[in-house]
């Protein structure tokens, strides 16, 4: 055998280091569901839709007839409390306290899930009703569309815009309505006592 082929022997050629010699390396399943991760939103904004925001609304998630308490701030929004049913009906004097119902929504385009917190209605009939009759309604047609919500202050309730776009259905968080409202509220806004001292301080006592 010459040194040549031994050489070629002990030393074959270098596979090609060309990324393009072989293309079905790059393809990839038609399923690109398997590369989305599971995103785990660790904190739930508590707030209304904004003015600009599309946004769905869950038809089962929800939790009606609850007691909140709106702290007003020297600046910002007021700092929302929910309160136990065992301790509402000895606060119903102090002033910020409503009833809710408690909607899980998410806005477009990422499905970013917030919980509304809609003033439910009276049913005294009062002009102020409005708004909570207008925001019940919005939210019901929102459990089947993309809706855009604002206010009429003329008429002092609120408005909306359907979605022509052939939108895709929203993508819900997988959580129970108790995780959603751990992760919105927190247990730090819950008011189980009337000792509690937002109450004290509202009252007076301290």
């Amino acid at each position: 055998m010459s040194d040549q082929k031994i050489e070629e022997s002990l030393n074959p050629p270098a596979a090609s280091c060309d990324p393009f010699s072989n293309l079905d390396a790059f393809k990839v399943g038609q399923d690109f569901n398997e590369f989305q991760a599971v995103i785990d939103y660790s904190v739930i904004p508590l707030r209304k839709p904004g003015k600009q925001q599309w946004f769905r609304v869950h038809p089962e998630l929800k939790l009606d007839n609850v007691c909140f308490l709106e702290v007003e701030q020297d600046e910002g929004a007021p700092e929302s409390f929910m309160l136990t049913g065992d301790v509402a009906p000895s606060l119903i004097n102090l002033p910020g306290i409503s009833k809710r119902s408690l909607r899980l929504c998410v806005s477009r385009p990422n499905s970013s899930p917030f919980v509304w917190a809609i003033k439910m209605p009276k049913g005294t009939g009062a002009k102020h009703d409005d708004w909570g009759i207008s925001a019940m309604k919005l939210a019901h047609i929102a459990e089947g569309e993309w809706i855009r919500m604002s206010s009429d202050m003329q008429l002092g309730s609120y408005k909306h815009h359907t979605a022509t776009a052939q939108w895709a259905e929203p993508v819900w968080p997988s959580l129970s309505i108790s995780e959603v409202l751990r992760r919105s509220v927190g247990e730090r806004h819950i008011i189980a006592s009337v000792d509690h001292p937002v109450v004290r301080q509202l009252q007076g006592l301290q």
